[in-house]
């Protein structure tokens, strides 16, 4: 996954299907998607490149 958003995407599903298979709680779930979208916005902004 060479952009961003595939990534960010790809971060998303994974912590929804972690939810929906019982795997993480409802706080848990909420903390990956944060620092998934966290993520997101540093890598747009070019975070990676600082």
């Amino acid at each position: 996954m060479n952009c961003p958003d595939a990534y960010h995407e790809e971060l998303l599903r994974q912590s929804d299907e972690m939810d929906r298979k019982g795997i993480v709680t409802w706080a848990e779930w909420r903390d990956l998607r944060c620092a998934a979208d966290q993520a997101y916005l540093r890598a747009i902004a070019g975070g990676d490149y600082h």
